[in-house]
């Protein structure tokens, strides 16, 4: 990825000098980091190893793009929103807090992430699905990547609900879904 320089966005300019040089120590301070300092549009933050055992300083450079897979899995489940009317409330792969998101909803705070087991769990593991719907990875995958943990950290840090959804549930238990959406709201 290709470093910014702040000096021709002063959005950027004003975020990027506030903390120039800022060193975290943890997983954690690193999160709570880029919550409380958003990024214009277009932009993410990013970490590089500093000095020292856990620590890294913090910078910021282009959001890199997302990939956009659209399986028949996604497919199937913008299909449903469409016909629960709710496709107008979510974009699909999106990125937000530095994560990527396979449908959002921003105004309610909703993320959908469906995903058949070998892209939630570790390379190198036979996974396994749980159930067909919950609302953290280790309630669906077993075992779940650290990146499914991380990100539904992050994500419900910043007060949004996930709802992560197996192959299973979309073709055999579509009602469980848009129950849970009744339930948050968003119906």
């Amino acid at each position: 990825m290709v470093k910014i320089d702040p000096s021709g966005d002063p959005e950027l300019k004003a975020v990027f000098e506030g903390i120039k040089g800022k060193i975290v120590n943890s997983e954690e301070e690193y999160r709570r980091f880029v919550q409380k300092n958003p990024l214009p549009e277009g932009y993410v933050w990013c970490r590089s190893p500093f000095t020292g055992k856990g620590k890294w300083k913090v910078t910021h450079k282009k959001a890199p793009d997302i990939s956009t897979t659209d399986t028949g899995l996604e497919q199937d489940l913008r299909s449903l929103l469409q016909t629960w009317g709710l496709w107008n409330h979510f974009e699909q792969d999106v990125r937000i807090l530095g994560r990527q998101l396979d449908f959002a909803d921003r105004q309610n705070k909703v993320v959908l992430e469906p995903g058949a087991v070998y892209w939630h769990t570790p390379d190198g593991c036979e996974g396994e699905a749980l159930a067909a719907i919950g609302e953290h990875p280790e309630e669906v995958y077993s075992p779940p990547t650290e990146s499914d943990i991380q990100k539904q950290r992050t994500l419900e840090e910043a007060g949004w609900q996930v709802l992560w959804i197996t192959e299973n549930a979309v073709s055999n238990d579509a009602e469980a879904i848009k129950d849970w959406l009744e339930e948050t709201a968003v119906l």
